[in-house]
């Protein structure tokens, strides 16, 4: 196997998936992928370089919703939860946002970890600030409403996956899983009602 940014990244994915962030060495990357661990500063000078390119790859389906993906404003692919029209507001970004965290273990306290890096939070933001500039588009400030829903989001996505883990480690029944995820679901869709509430009544 070429060893590239790619691949490692990749493989990355894969260990983060399987064992989580705390696990995501870059000993144990080089061992899965059969190199020695210096290979791998080649691409990565460090682990937090890593750690940046991982929560880069998934927040890519975000960043394309929002019509980012390639560093530039505009309209969002159709489908993928985001809507059938160049259109994609904050409910249907916020959808994109949950469900992509959670399919990875871990997955918000990635990107809260990848976040460190100005440009990828600046990214994100954006994201949300235009799909506050959708949803609501008299709002005085979308910038600071995209910032406020970034922060609850990666808040309560983070709870939500700390309850779940929790939950499998401890041996609680499915039906215990189950209630978590729908009472976090639930109150993620309040909290969102909430802040685009607030958007609306401060609009200009």
């Amino acid at each position: 196997m070429q060893l590239t940014r790619n691949t490692i990244t990749d493989t990355a994915v894969d260990i983060l998936d399987t064992y989580g962030l705390a696990d995501m060495t870059m000993r144990r990357l080089a061992k899965q992928l059969g190199v020695a661990p210096g290979a791998l500063y080649w691409h990565f000078p460090s682990k937090q370089a890593l750690i940046l390119a991982v929560a880069q790859a998934v927040l890519a389906p975000v960043l394309d919703c929002a019509g980012i993906g390639a560093d530039q404003p505009g309209p969002p692919p159709a489908g993928d939860g985001c809507g059938p029209t160049a259109s994609a507001g904050v409910e249907q970004l916020a959808h994109v946002l949950r469900r992509e965290l959670l399919s990875h273990r871990d997955g918000a306290e990635l990107v809260l970890a990848g976040m460190a890096d100005p440009a990828l939070r600046d990214s994100l933001r954006r994201a949300f600030a235009l799909a506050v500039g959708r949803s609501v588009p008299s709002a005085a400030d979308p910038d600071t409403g995209g910032a406020t829903l970034v922060h609850f989001f990666l808040g309560a996505i983070s709870h939500e996956q700390a309850q779940i883990q929790l939950a499998q480690a401890t041996g609680s029944p499915e039906e215990t899983i189950d209630d978590i995820r729908r009472t976090a679901s639930r109150r993620f869709a309040d909290g969102t009602a909430i802040i685009l509430a607030g958007l609306s009544a401060t609009a200009m």
